[in-house]
């Protein structure tokens, strides 16, 4: 399970992750870090819902400015209150097109040992 890492650095395995960057964790100690510092840790994927959850749909409410218009601040705060996760360092760019696309910005997966030198 992926985890978003808001604040300060998680050191795991050896390898520093800082503020922004998402960890593939195994899903018992993704959940525990979520649990017990919500402040500090997310999940960078939605949970997965049992199979006999309902799905409910979401529609984005469309601003009234245009998106190219606002901020990136006021692009993060549409996505949030939307439902839709996107990284504290990602581009005006990516947010708007996950905002129209109103699913997850999809972040690439990280080989961390060449982040290592």
């Amino acid at each position: 399970m992926q985890v978003l890492v808001n604040k300060f650095e998680l050191v795991r395995d050896g390898v520093t992750y800082k503020a922004g960057s998402v960890v593939d964790l195994p899903d018992d100690v993704a959940e525990a870090l979520v649990e017990s510092s919500p402040k500090e840790f997310a999940y960078a994927m939605p949970i997965p819902l049992p199979d006999d959850a309902p799905v409910v749909p979401t529609e984005i409410e469309a601003p009234d400015e245009n998106l190219e218009e606002m901020t990136v601040a006021q692009l993060q705060q549409l996505a949030a209150d939307n439902g839709i996760a996107v990284a504290k360092s990602a581009k005006k760019a990516d947010i708007i097109a996950a905002i129209n696309a109103g699913c997850e910005l999809g972040l690439p997966d990280v080989d961390a040992a060449d982040l290592v030198k």
